[in-house]
Formats: structure tokens, sequence, C-alpha cells
């Protein structure tokens, strides 16, 4: 593997398996942040076209994750965000039922509930299975709700235990069942490969600060064309048509820029983070498809071999992802993953589960550190 340790500050002495909780920004990420904060500055050499550009280009990269077109990506500062613009715009009538997974992360959970509450609709949990296998519970629970279910809120990979879902597999049926696909891709998204056509989804948010190498506060909202025309979560002045004349601004428009640029978050052109969030998808740019799942593959899979030498079990090969091995520790999670820390392996613990989460700055060093630590444990 080539060596992309380098690119990144992460001290030789510490083993950083915590990708899913926050990716560090590369060296030059920090140099750009720096370069920014000196822009702003000088607000006097900020132009009003520089509203838009860096954003476009943005966008534009972003689209490339989601095999989609500029026209659907809204700019979106989190998973909450974006979500919110989902249930302002989905179809949901009393009795009907919104599908979530038990544990899911939270951001993805209180929308459907306030939709739920004020709708008279139901929440609908599908239990962790036994095997491991969430794709066949999933498919179980869609056939056991038939045409009640209108909505299906899920992830493609469990952001605790790293088990993944068949999205392709859960979006045929979903469509089969008349029901609306919303998609969580926070803990997969820039790893692991995505397309939109693989699915049909309504709406799939992305928070940018894990996988997709960009800084917090920043994120993305596909839009389904069948969702372009919808109403927004605010209303600000640079999501309007002919916003680029700031001269004409107080021309009020009621039409909006083209396509899910209504749906961006006010101040969008965010001079501080745009720069360093486009070079951190220029950074995965670089990688063929499918690339990174490959490499985090192996890494991830030597990882569970040596947690297998120490009598722990991780997620079943068959259904877990490339990028996020769960362990399955019981009770004892928080302090085996405190012990790890002291021992300079930094991962996180989620329920009863350790969550290892490497990314391409792991190396052999690394993997060495990991079996000899949780040995000593």
């Amino acid at each position: 593997m080539t060596d992309y340790r380098a690119d990144f500050d992460i001290p030789r002495d510490l083993c950083y398996l915590n990708a899913a909780y926050m990716t560090p920004l590369t060296h030059r990420q920090v140099a750009i942040a720096q370069e920014a904060a000196v822009r702003m500055s000088q607000p006097w050499d900020v132009r009003q076209v520089d509203f838009f550009t860096q954003s476009e280009a943005v966008r534009a990269r972003a689209a490339q994750f989601f095999g989609a077109q500029s026209d659907n990506i809204a700019l979106v500062p989190s998973v909450s965000y974006g979500l919110s613009i989902a249930v302002r715009n989905l179809r949901l009538a009393a009795g009907q039922a919104i599908l979530v997974l038990a544990d899911q992360f939270p951001s993805n959970i209180y929308p459907w509930r306030r939709l739920a509450a004020e709708t008279n609709a139901e929440i609908i949990t599908v239990q962790a299975p036994d095997d491991q296998d969430w794709t066949k519970a999933i498919l179980s629970q869609i056939a056991a709700l038939q045409d009640r279910l209108a909505i299906a809120a899920i992830p493609q990979v469990h952001w605790s235990t790293g088990l993944q879902i068949d999205l392709a597999a859960v979006g045929d049926a979903i469509k089969a069942a008349g029901a609306q696909l919303v998609l969580d891709l926070t803990q997969s998204l820039g790893a692991v490969p995505f397309s939109v056509a693989s699915c049909d989804p309504d709406f799939v948010a992305v928070a940018s600060y894990k996988w997709m190498m960009g800084p917090y506060s920043t994120g993305f909202l596909y839009v389904a064309d069948r969702h372009l025309d919808g109403i927004p979560l605010e209303e600000n002045w640079i999501a309007r048509r002919g916003s680029e004349d700031f001269r004409r601004l107080v021309d009020y428009q009621d039409g909006y820029q083209a396509g899910a640029r209504r749906f961006d978050v006010g101040e969008k052109s965010n001079f501080h983070l745009m720069p360093v969030l486009e070079d951190g998808l220029a950074w995965l740019d670089r990688f063929a498809a499918g690339e990174i799942e490959l490499r985090l593959r192996d890494v991830t899979a030597a990882l569970a071999v040596s947690a297998e030498r120490a009598g722990l079990k991780p997620a079943h090969c068959a259904h877990r992802s490339a990028n996020i091995l769960g362990l399955f520790v019981g009770a004892d999670a928080a302090q085996i993953a405190a012990r790890l820390q002291d021992l300079g392996v930094a991962v996180t613990a989620r329920g009863e589960t350790i969550r290892l989460a490497p990314h391409l700055w792991v190396d052999q060093v690394d993997l060495e550190h990991f079996g000899d630590a949780i040995m000593r444990i």
C-alpha cells in the first residue's frame, strides 16, 4: 500500500482507528484553512462572483460520489438540516409507518419522531438481527408492513457496528411497496461506493467531516428530480433566481436557482470552509472507483484477525463494511476502549461494541500496534 500517513499530522505513536468519529484534515487542508482566514481579514478582495464559484465547484465534486448531477446536490451544514428538508417534502398520512433501524444515529431518528407525532403515523423499528444480516431483516419488515409503509429512513452502514445494508435490494422492495427512501450515508460515502441509480432514493444526506474528508459543519443533500420543486427549509437570498447580480437583490424574485440549489443553507459560500472541503474531496477523487473500499477491506480484515486472536468477536465478514469493523465485546466495551486509548490506540465504544474505523493513513506499524495492544488487554 502507498503510504498516505505523511499527508496527515498523526503522531507516530498513535494508532488512529477513529475515522468514523472524525477524520483529521490533511496538512494541505490546514494550510488552505489558514489562507482562507487570512483572506477574510481582507474582505475588499472578495468579489461578488466568489459567492458562487467555489460552492459550485464543491457541488460538482460532491455529485460524483453520489453518481448524480450537480443540479441534484444541495449544500447543507448537517444531516439533521438535510433530513428536515426531507421531512418537509415527503408524503405521510395518519396510520402509515416510517421504518428505521434499532440504535440508528439519532439525527436520522428525531426528525421522523416529530413527523410521526404531527401526522399520527407510526415509527417501526427493525431490531438488530442475531445473524447480523440487516438486509434480510429490513426486507422482512417491509413485506410485513405492505402498503402501510410510507418512508424508510436508513443508512448504508450501521454507525456503531459497521454492518452493511444492500441498498439495491432494499430500494427495489421500497419501490414495490410504493414507499419513499431516505438515506443517511455519513458513515459510508467516500469510502464505500454508492450510486443513486442503485436504489433511487428520494433524499440522501451526508455530513462531510468523516469519510468525505471535509471540515465540521459542512455536508450534502441529494434531492431526486421528483422533489426539485419542493419547499426549502429556509428562504435565503442567495437561493433565489438572479442573486448573482447584487445590484438587483431588491428586485425580489419568487423563483429559485436551478435544481437543488433552492435547498442550500444560507451563507453557503462559507469562505472559511468551502476551500477546505473542496480540497478534501479532491484528495478522495485521486482514487479510482472502489479503490478505497478495497484498500480498507484489507485493513479491517487484518484488524479482525488480531481481535479474534485476543478472543474478541468481530462483525461477521459476510455482512460488515470495508471501512468500519465492530467488535462485539459486551458491557466492557467502554472500559476496553479506554484501555486501548491508554495504549495509544484511538477507537470508540458504541453500546456494547468497540468500533474500529481505519482510513488510508493506517500502515503496517499501526496494525502491529493494535495487535499488541489488544493482546495486552
